[in-house]
């Protein structure tokens, strides 16, 4: 959990020999490296079919402290960012570099994930069921929801626990 630092990439107008050869890196997701606080998460509205991040990103995410990624689309080198414990979650992986194929054109502007809105600075909350984003303007909203949830989840686990039976458990009527 942590709040969302953005960055926006589209495919390079270029064909991707030409920028190969002449070494035409557009992608800046390091650029947001350098302005991510510890904590921050690094949210990309990224190219599909193509690495938007790969490891030695994730490498230096961890270095600066960031909590991980959020990727709409691929990502590479997994094992790389498992390795040194950089948690990234992304719609796919391929081993396509972006390097030579994707441009970054805007860092901390909103971007569109799944079709929700994400501003710099949302919350961003992820486990191993999915992400989830929360606007800064409703933080306080949505935590005093889920804090009332995970009570009522409590009460009726420890209910569970004590033999209750499932008719007859909170909640239930």
């Amino acid at each position: 959990m942590g709040p969302a630092l953005t960055v926006r990439n589209i495919v390079q107008r270029e064909h991707v020999y030409e920028t190969a050869k002449a070494h035409v890196n557009k992608m800046a997701e390091f650029e947001a490296h350098n302005l991510a606080l510890p904590g921050d998460i690094v949210v990309i509205d990224g190219v599909p079919g193509i690495s938007n991040m790969g490891g030695i990103s994730a490498q230096t995410a961890k270095r600066q402290g960031e909590a991980g990624a959020i990727v709409s689309g691929g990502i590479r080198d997994v094992g790389h960012s498992r390795r040194v414990d950089y948690p990234i979650w992304s719609t796919e992986i391929t081993p396509i570099t972006g390097k030579w194929r994707i441009q970054t054109v805007e860092i901390n502007g909103d971007v569109e994930i799944a079709g929700v809105r994400v501003s710099p600075g949302d919350i961003v909350v992820a486990d191993e069921t999915g992400v989830c984003f929360i606007p800064i303007a409703r933080a306080q909203e949505v935590l005093d929801k889920a804090l009332r949830k995970a009570n009522a989840e409590a009460v009726k686990c420890e209910a569970i626990d004590a033999g209750t039976a499932v008719a007859d458990l909170p909640g239930n009527a």
